[in-house]
């Protein structure tokens, strides 16, 4: 529950920064090797962690509320010596996705692009730091 707790003044920083895409039931969000172009929100439906080799079986579900695609971020700056995560964004054309996202069902999911989620450095620094250290830790 990426937004709960979080000031006024964030959330009217943040919402007109996202946009908003409908994922159909059983389509990919991004597959692992694609570019990492930004964090998303699940705001509505059904996804998660994906094996396509092995028929899509599905090993950690999204919940409602929460936010996905900054392990992405992490695993490439601990993949390759030359980043560190001060300055993951200056190496953002290096950076690879990881994992597979799929939906389950229709989906309402919300992205963040990498460069807002700098600025969000700059801006909000607390929910910055946070964003990456739970990344981390779930790694």
């Amino acid at each position: 529950m990426f937004f709960q707790g979080k000031t006024k003044t964030f959330i009217a920083w943040i919402c007109p920064l996202l946009k908003s895409y409908v994922i159909t039931e059983d389509e990919y969000i991004y597959f692992e090797g694609d570019d990492v172009g930004g964090m998303y929100f699940l705001k509505e439906g059904s996804c998660g962690f994906v094996l396509p080799k092995h028929n899509n079986v599905k090993y950690i579900n999204v919940d409602i509320g929460s936010y996905f695609g900054i392990m992405d971020i992490v695993c490439s700056v601990l993949q390759n010596d030359a980043f560190n995560l001060d300055d993951w964004i200056s190496k953002k054309d290096k950076m690879k996705r990881q994992f597979t996202i799929m939906s389950e069902t229709q989906s309402d999911i919300m992205m963040l692009s990498i460069q807002d989620l700098n600025r969000m450095k700059n801006e909000f620094l607390e929910c910055y730091e946070k964003v990456f250290e739970n990344a981390y830790n779930h790694l």
